[in-house]
């Protein structure tokens, strides 16, 4: 996501720009697959900090705290999504952990 960020600076990111797991949800979604996935606006006048917190805190509440499904939705690994919850900046979600997928 970082990269996606520094890639389209100043411009909208599109569908197509998004990892192929998160472009294939929405498209189950938008053809009445499934519930529809909730938006999320990013401004990037931002700091690329903010935006990825804005991210995974999202992410996280889609989830309900599950830091394995964020981090395989969002193509990272676990262990990023720990260091961005370690440094305190995030939230964790009530009853979040990883819970068996």
């Amino acid at each position: 996501m970082e990269t996606l960020c520094l890639l389209r600076a100043g411009r909208q990111v599109r569908l197509r720009d998004l990892p192929d797991a998160i472009q294939h949800s929405a498209c189950a979604s938008a053809d009445g697959g499934g519930d529809a996935l909730p938006s999320l606006a990013i401004d990037l006048r931002e700091p690329l900090e903010r935006n990825i917190e804005k991210i995974i805190e999202a992410t996280l509440a889609l989830e309900h705290g599950n830091r394995s499904r964020v981090a395989e939705r969002l193509g990272v690994s676990v262990r990023t999504i720990q260091r961005h919850l370690a440094r305190g900046v995030l939230e964790p979600t009530p009853g979040s952990g990883d819970k068996p997928a």
